[in-house]
């Protein structure tokens, strides 16, 4: 028994490192968590202090001035930054085997063999680990894109991880109905500073290009407004970046509604009866979907009330996707596009605590019943809420 334990405790992280182990392990269609946790630009390691901070420049002291030889200055020194910062949270989720999985399982026709012993606890381990883990992933993925509760993610009391829908929303001045009160996001008041906001541009039309702004256009004008690098052209030196750590995430329709628009009118262009098959990628920045999106109740319903009013929010909706406004003026109708940038926006995890698997327990009232806690010590931090945005369907203000 004791030899399976030290065996599980030994070998288990292997089975949680990488994205490729998160796709094999786990069963949905896709994870944003991947970029999260896979070594990327998204995941920062630290170590030590009660909060994450940092600094950011949101605005500006000018000191540029034109003189005359000779001439006296006044020198000055203006601050300019403002301080960030959130705090650190712990997750944990556990496996569970018992004696009796590891015992009556570990030898064939009563006699010791440690080759069938090895394969047996191997085999083991793939089935505890996996429900484990998969439990493990799958909450960490859901914690993503919870509706922003300011007690529970802002304060340091909370218990919750930042919702990336603090950085990425369509909601006029990017506060929750829950932060309005103070304005706060990572300690600094976006109602003082409104340059600490995300960019947000809405779109009327998927189909065919009319009076309406088009997702394309939409997704043209944020570009823009976040200012990403692009891709390499045909024909760059070797020493330019082959890609970019920025991603588009959206629901399961969003990805049919691009292709769709993709494909209209291409009667007028198309050669041969095929239908060509389109990638989605927008300027070079690929789209995914995350079924955490279709989820989440993160969107505002403003069915009868002014966007910016709203106080409650609901899952996504499909509804009259062709009239994106909805007769009653709701702006919930369409998929959403977040537009995130991973030099920017990173899961913090502690050096000495993500993923860590903690000594077996056994709890005093199951007699053959071993517990290995898994904790996790991290949280969603943005350094830079300019470099996150949202298309959304609404009525465009321009």
């Amino acid at each position: 028994m004791d030899l399976f334990t030290d065996f599980l405790l030994a070998t288990g992280p292997a089975d949680i490192g990488g994205a490729q182990g998160l796709q094999n392990l786990i069963t949905r269609n896709s994870y944003f968590l991947k970029y999260l946790v896979s070594g990327g630009p998204g995941v920062k390691m630290c170590q030590g202090g009660s909060s994450i901070r940092g600094d950011v420049m949101i605005r500006e002291s000018s000191t540029y001035t034109s003189y005359k030889p000779g001439e006296k200055m006044s020198w000055v020194n203006p601050q300019v930054t403002e301080d960030y910062q959130c705090y650190w949270r712990f997750s944990l989720d556990h496996i569970a085997y018992t004696d009796q999985e590891v015992m009556l399982n570990n030898e064939t026709g009563g006699q010791y063999r440690s080759d069938v012993r090895i394969q047996a606890f191997i085999d083991m381990r793939k089935k505890i680990n996996m429900r484990g883990v998969t439990s493990l992933i799958h909450g960490m993925e859901d914690e993503l894109w919870t509706v922003p509760n300011y007690n529970e993610m802002e304060l340091q009391g909370g218990r919750q991880v930042q919702s990336l829908a603090l950085f990425s929303n369509e909601l006029p001045n990017g506060l929750y109905a829950d932060y309005d009160a103070t304005g706060l996001v990572q300690g600094i008041n976006k109602n003082t500073y409104s340059s600490w906001d995300n960019a947000r541009v809405a779109y009327d039309e998927i189909g065919s290009i009319s009076t309406g702004k088009h997702l394309f256009e939409a997704m043209d004008e944020i570009m823009m407004d976040l200012n990403y690098d692009q891709m390499p052209a045909m024909g760059a030196e070797y020493t330019d970046p082959t890609t970019r750590p920025q991603v588009i995430v959206t629901q399961k329709q969003g990805i049919l509604d691009f292709k769709e628009a993709l494909r209209t009118n291409q009667d007028w262009f198309r050669h041969g009866p095929d239908d060509p098959k389109y990638g989605a990628q927008f300027d070079g920045i690929q789209l995914e979907r995350v079924n955490a999106l279709e989820t989440a109740e993160i969107y505002p319903t403003a069915e009868a009330q002014d966007l910016g009013d709203e106080t409650s929010y609901g899952l996504w909706s499909d509804t009259n996707n062709t009239n994106l406004v909805g007769p009653d003026g709701s702006t919930n109708a369409g998929a959403r596009y977040h537009f995130l940038d991973f030099s920017t926006l990173h899961k913090i995890t502690h050096t000495e605590r993500f993923f860590t698997y903690l000594d077996v327990k056994k709890p005093s009232n199951q007699a053959t019943t071993n517990i290995i806690p898994i904790d996790s010590w991290h949280n969603n931090f943005c350094r830079d809420l300019r470099r996150q945005g949202i298309v959304y369907p609404g009525i465009p203000s321009a």
